[in-house]
């Protein structure tokens, strides 16, 4: 919030003089920029019964100006598979979320794999999905 703020001053002869000065509220969102384009995914965690899947959906907060694509980053413990895919976000689609299924592929041991999924699309800030899974060893 910006405030403005007006005060009278009388001078020695009587006439009035008009001194404006805006200032910056402290804590306002005065100065900052509007919220930067950024890629929406929901839920931001998922528990995966070992050897099911999941899936999350996607979406932008803004408008592209020109077709971009998501691109997907994996990274932690565990195997995540996912069938080819390709979202691709345009100036009419931008805001409907779109699917992203994922599937835990069972294994031997006892641990609970956990794998985080980094969504990104260029010119956006990135979101992050965690798929945690629930061994059945």
């Amino acid at each position: 919030m910006v405030a403005t703020v007006a005060r009278t001053c009388s001078t020695m002869l009587g006439a009035l003089a008009l001194a404006v000065a805006t200032v910056a509220v402290p804590g306002s969102a005065a100065g900052a920029a509007a919220d930067p384009p950024s890629v929406i995914a929901e839920p931001d965690t998922i528990l995966v019964p070992e050897g099911t899947s999941a899936s999350f959906t996607v979406r932008l907060s803004h408008a592209p100006s020109s077709t971009l694509f998501l691109g997907v980053g994996i990274r932690g413990s565990g195997t995540w598979a996912s069938p080819p895919v390709v979202i691709v976000f345009t100036p009419t689609n931008w805001s409907t979320p779109r699917p992203y299924s994922v599937h835990n592929i069972p294994d031997a041991d006892t641990v609970d794999d956990v794998a985080k999924f980094t969504l990104s699309v260029q010119g956006y800030v990135p979101d992050e999905v965690v798929l945690a899974q629930v061994d059945d060893d």
